[in-house]
């Protein structure tokens, strides 16, 4: 069931960050920024992973759902104001 409903919201994610690049980024760069996209976005899943694994080793898994739980302040603050 999870697996199906994370195939759903990237079916309407993935074109959403496709369609948003366009308005960002000059047309004579636009290839340039989707590669950019597709390669951060990769990276980012390779990386995730990695770094809750290691920190799930290190430290356990409590600490890795409070530094997840830390890491959203941010965003948080950047919505609020």
């Amino acid at each position: 069931m999870i697996a199906f409903c994370a195939g759903v919201a990237n079916t309407f994610d993935q074109p959403a960050r496709s369609a948003l690049v366009p308005g960002l980024v000059e047309r004579e760069h636009l290839a340039t920024a989707f590669g950019m996209s597709v390669t951060l976005r990769q990276s980012a899943s390779l990386a995730g992973p990695f770094l809750g694994g290691a920190i799930i080793a290190a430290y356990g898994v409590s600490s890795a759902y409070w530094i997840n739980a830390v890491s959203f302040i941010g965003v948080i603050v950047c919505l609020a104001s």
